[in-house]
């Protein structure tokens, strides 16, 4: 399948999204890889990366910082990172745009 992009929420939340079909969201909480990011900083920002589909809880893929009016681009390949419910944004600092790649099991 994929990759496919996912607008990030406003604020902290879950992504969501339709990949191919509505079958196909994370909403659904199925499975799938992380497999990079594009996004930039209105100002100074920070985001955590959980696979989790209700709250800010579970395995943490960490941390992504970015400075102010700067980007972040960061592709982990065709394999990606694993997640086994769904893929949970918390921003934690400041305000971030840009699409989180995944692809759905």
């Amino acid at each position: 399948m994929g990759p496919y992009p996912y607008k990030l929420p406003s604020g902290s939340g879950l992504i969501e999204g339709t990949a191919i079909s509505a079958e196909s969201t994370i909403a659904e909480y199925k499975g799938g890889s992380l497999l990079g990011w594009n996004l930039y900083g209105k100002e100074k920002s920070k985001i955590k990366l959980y696979d989790n589909a209700k709250e800010a809880k579970g395995i943490n893929y960490g941390i992504v910082s970015i400075n102010k009016e700067e980007s972040c681009r960061d592709w982990f390949g065709s394999n990606g990172l694993k997640f086994k419910t769904a893929l949970w944004i918390e921003v934690i600092e400041g305000t971030v745009e840009g699409c989180i790649f995944v692809d759905i099991e």
